[in-house]
C-alpha cells in the first residue's frame, strides 16, 4: 500500500494511504516502543514533568500512550510490558483506558505541556 506526495510514489508496510495516516502510525508505534523497551528513560521524563509542573500536566502523554494502544495493539491489555504501572498512571492522572478520539500528541507539540509559562 502506499500513497503520492506530488510525482513521487511512498510505500508503506502499514497500508497508510496519506502522509498525515503515516505519521500517525509512527508516532504510535515510537510511543509504545519507548513505553515498553525503554521503560527507565519514559518514566523518568515523566517524573521531570510531574516535578515541574503538577501531575495534570502528563495527563496527555498518558492518554496519548492509551490512544496509541488503541491505534496499534487493539486496546491496552494484561498481557502488555509495563500494564500495571499505565493502570496507575490513568488513575493518578485522570486519562481515560478509551480512546480520547484527540490528536493528543498534537496537543503536546502545541502547548510544550505549559511548562515554559
Amino acid at each position: 500500500m502506499g500513497f503520492k506526495m506530488g510525482d513521487v510514489e511512498h510505500t508503506c508496510d502499514h497500508g497508510c494511504k496519506s502522509l498525515l495516516e503515516h505519521f500517525r502510525v509512527m508516532g504510535a508505534d515510537n510511543i509504545i516502543d519507548e513505553f515498553e523497551n525503554n521503560f527507565e528513560n519514559y518514566i523518568d521524563g515523566l517524573s521531570l514533568l510531574i516535578v515541574m509542573g503538577g501531575i495534570e500536566k502528563i495527563k496527555p502523554v498518558i492518554q496519548s500512550l492509551v490512544n496509541a494502544y488503541h491505534e496499534r495493539k487493539e486496546g491496552c491489555s494484561p498481557i502488555q510490558p509495563h500494564y500495571n504501572t499505565l493502570m496507575m498512571l490513568v488513575k493518578i492522572t485522570g486519562a481515560s483506558l478509551k480512546h480520547s478520539g484527540e490528536n493528543e500528541s498534537q496537543k503536546i507539540m502545541e502547548t510544550g505541556l505549559g511548562l515554559a509559562r
